[in-house]
């Protein structure tokens, strides 16, 4: 499977505040991930790759081609898992996942969906009402939607955000498989995450790529290196607040 994100000079302003800002960035099979302070454009542009806001200028292209102009083949081949989503409270899990398998024009089989659902530890829920999941639960809900139709480019914002430490290493195993053959951005504050997850950092700033890196890994934890250019960016709130 052969996949190519190419984002050339992409703008979104709102009024008069330019969200992202001549952005490009090319992105290959493996793992993005993407960070950088509240404000800097991230969900902004998160949304645009996921083809559900136009750009003002410039083009993202899936494999040579404009997702403007691919219309519904386009979502086929992306999902999006927004940090903050809702269900449908009375739908069973298997429901949900069933309505956006219709959705997205997918066929995956029952069994498939509850597969799914089991890849998520949600399988012994699937037949409960979203009404009674907790929000960990949700979200994990959420993490299977988006891999309904195995989508060959996939985005998701803050996607382990509330989830307990054994719901977060299993996603990521989850995660770590399917980068094999597809492309994965993820925008997180999580820097163990990105750590463990990402072949590539990205960090952006004021709607801008200001740095791009590839973490570097010591015995499974966070390095120094990738914290410090984390703080370079984003600045320390003591560092403010010391500030006359």
């Amino acid at each position: 499977m052969n996949v190519h994100i190419d984002i050339n000079e992409i703008s979104k302003r709102y009024g008069n505040k330019t969200a992202v800002d001549k952005l490009s960035l090319s992105m290959g099979r493996g793992i993005y991930g993407l960070v950088g302070p509240n404000g800097a454009g991230k969900t902004t542009l998160l949304k645009m790759l996921a083809g559900l806001l136009k750009p003002d200028g410039g083009s993202v292209l899936y494999n040579g081609k404009d997702i403007k102009d691919m219309g519904r083949e386009y979502n086929r081949h992306v999902s999006y898992m927004p940090q903050e989503f809702g269900f449908y409270p009375f739908f069973k899990g298997i429901e949900i996942m069933e309505y956006f398998n219709a959705l997205k024009g997918c066929n995956a089989s029952r069994e498939e969906l509850l597969g799914i659902l089991e890849a998520v530890n949600l399988s012994d829920k699937s037949s409960k009402k979203v009404r009674t999941y907790s929000g960990g639960m949700k979200r994990r809900l959420g993490i299977a939607v988006s891999l309904i139709g195995s989508p060959d480019f996939m985005i998701f914002d803050e996607p382990t955000a509330g989830l307990d430490p054994e719901e977060r290493v299993r996603f990521k195993t989850v995660l770590k498989e399917m980068s094999k053959e597809r492309t994965i951005i993820i925008s997180t504050h999580i820097l163990s995450d990105v750590e463990a997850l990402c072949d590539t950092v990205i960090f952006m700033e004021s709607g801008r790529i200001v740095k791009e890196s590839s973490p570097e890994k010591t015995d499974g934890k966070i390095t120094g290196e990738l914290e410090d250019r984390y703080l370079e960016i984003i600045g320390s709130e003591a560092n403010e607040t010391d500030q006359p």
